[in-house]
């Protein structure tokens, strides 16, 4: 993943940028291919399933690499969350069994991702990365974003 390799490199921008670009690329695919499907009279979680799977494997791994990828408060602490949940919400997913079991494996790799970015030091670390436990450690804004994050989820 090039992510991964542009955070290896020190180049933290470069990172969020591309993660931000993968979320927005998976999501307007993803809307496309259930218009086509269900234009043709058929339904998204049968006949994308395998495509499911990979979208929610896909997702999961994003948050595992998230864990030290130090977030951007521009705008919001865990955008790349937030974008995740929405994609989730979409109505698109159907209502199969395959769908919720994917949409259920990513909000449980996004409640983990969060309580990781809750803990005092991250599970791993970096070198010459300074993770979120290093630079918002302490930050009342950053635990109170993310709590009301694992919240949503649960709702």
């Amino acid at each position: 993943m090039t992510a991964q390799a542009a955070l290896l490199n020190g180049l933290i921008g470069e990172t969020d940028s591309l993660l931000r670009a993968i979320l927005a690329t998976m999501d307007d695919h993803f809307s496309r291919e259930a218009k086509r499907i269900t234009s043709l009279g058929q339904k998204i979680e049968v006949h994308y399933v395998d495509n499911l799977y990979k979208m929610g494997e896909v997702l999961q791994s994003i948050l595992g690499h998230m864990v030290i990828v130090p977030s951007n408060p521009e705008n919001s602490y865990f955008q790349i969350v937030e974008g995740i949940l929405n994609f989730l919400k979409k109505d698109e997913w159907g209502t199969s069994e395959a769908s919720y079991s994917v949409q259920i494996r990513v909000l449980d790799s996004c409640v983990r991702y969060l309580a990781s970015q809750l803990q005092d030091t991250l599970p791993y670390t970096l070198e010459n990365v300074q993770s979120n436990d290093q630079i918002f450690i302490g930050n009342e804004d950053f635990t109170q974003e993310c709590e009301g994050l694992m919240d949503h989820c649960f709702e």
